[in-house]
């Protein structure tokens, strides 16, 4: 952009040289970013360059030579001489967004005995003040771009925090019913089992931050729903928990076309999060079917709690957002990353809340396009229990 803008003002004001400083990041020094003097100090603004102040306070274009002849000019002070002999400029002006300078554009003459008149000032006034413009735009926009790369950042930095969150909870269980149950051989074994879970867990978010840096597209297959409903639940061991009443009624019989991996990470969220919700008292609902959408098979799941339920308001204006959370120890991160992989998977997730009565989140997916080999029995049974016994998380 410089070197266009440079190429332009060489041959509007037939010039033998068109240089472009702009200052730091700091707006201490005006380095030359185009033209001769590249390779010459800057010229530091902190030392109160006379010339600089005299661009920034006048706002127009100044003319320099040492000897004038005809017009009023501007001498070369001593601060200023090593840089402007290095740019090798006769007329120069400010590149200012309102009272801050941000650079100047300096030209040279193709010939000793050519002069810039005061024409020659007002337009560089005016094309300086339109290049400043674009440059300002070009930095906000750089600014930009590196603010929401960090953001980026953060946000997945996040993600990783709450995933490894969700895998420290089950051995958190595990150490403290050891104290309990540490002579029980079937406890043991359930114990290294578990651990063992948790190991492959953590092994594939490994490999999904791994395989984040070079982008790869989902793995669609193929997955039996109802069946990694079922998982979760046991992975999570939602029958152990003490007051909760588990009411499964999951009938979709429907595959849906996705990555395994990362429904299973919105499934067990969502669980979670009704569990937290009730405060390990109260029943929670998990059902599943199917229906068609513009001819299209969809699955619709859904996760009901008899908790605290969320206002409106909240959930207008927070509820899919990070770092929001009702949560006194939540990060507010699960809802915003279960949504972000829903709409990967052209899906969408809707919730329905009453305070004080409950909240319901639905799922929508598509269906893929052949159907699950029926099930041995008609439908799938309706399983409610009211655990009363088991180990507390």
């Amino acid at each position: 952009m410089l070197r266009q803008a440079a190429s332009l003002l060489k041959e509007v004001f037939r010039a033998e040289e068109a240089t472009i400083a702009l200052t730091d990041s700091n707006q201490k020094t005006l380095k030359v970013r185009e033209g001769k003097g590249q390779d010459v100090l800057g010229l530091c603004l902190e030392e109160s360059s006379r010339l600089a102040t005299k661009l920034i306070t006048e706002h127009r274009a100044q003319i320099l030579d040492r000897n004038p002849e005809d017009f009023e000019y501007v001498p070369i002070y001593v601060e200023d001489d090593d840089w402007l002999k290095a740019t090798a400029s006769q007329i120069v002006a400010p590149l200012a967004i309102g009272n801050q300078l941000i650079g100047l554009i300096g030209l040279e003459r193709s010939h000793p005995e050519d002069r810039f008149s005061f024409e020659d000032l007002d337009l560089l006034d005016n094309m300086s003040a339109q290049i400043a413009a674009v440059v300002r735009s070009v930095q906000l926009a750089g600014d930009l771009a590196q603010a929401r790369e960090m953001e980026l950042v953060s946000q997945w930095s996040s993600m990783l925090l709450h995933d490894m969150k969700n895998h420290l909870a089950p051995l958190r269980m595990i150490v403290q019913n050891m104290q309990l149950h540490h002579d029980n051989a079937q406890f043991r074994e359930e114990a290294v089992k578990d651990i063992g879970n948790v190991a492959d867990n953590i092994e594939a978010l490994i490999l999904r931050l791994h395989q984040l840096r070079e982008r790869p597209d989902l793995d669609h297959r193929p997955i039996d729903f109802d069946a990694l409903v079922k998982e979760c639940v046991e992975r999570l061991k939602v029958k152990s928990y003490s007051g909760i009443t588990l009411d499964l009624d999951l009938n979709s019989e429907l595959a849906v076309e996705g990555d395994r991996e990362m429904l299973r990470r919105v499934l067990e969220n969502l669980i979670t999060n009704a569990i937290e919700a009730m405060e390990q008292h109260g029943t929670l609902r998990l059902t599943s079917k199917s229906f068609k959408h513009v001819q299209e098979p969809r699955l619709l799941f859904s996760v009901s709690d008899s908790g605290s339920g969320m206002d409106e308001k909240f959930i207008r204006e927070r509820l899919f957002r990070p770092f929001a959370t009702t949560k006194s120890k939540g990060m507010g991160i699960g809802l915003y990353q279960c949504r972000i992989i829903v709409r990967a998977h052209r899906g969408d997730l809707a919730v329905h809340s009453v305070p004080n009565e409950g909240t319901t989140f639905e799922l929508s997916l598509p269906g893929a396009n052949a159907n699950l080999p029926a099930p041995e029995s008609e439908s799938t049974p309706k399983d409610s229990m009211a655990m009363s016994q088991g180990r507390q998380p």
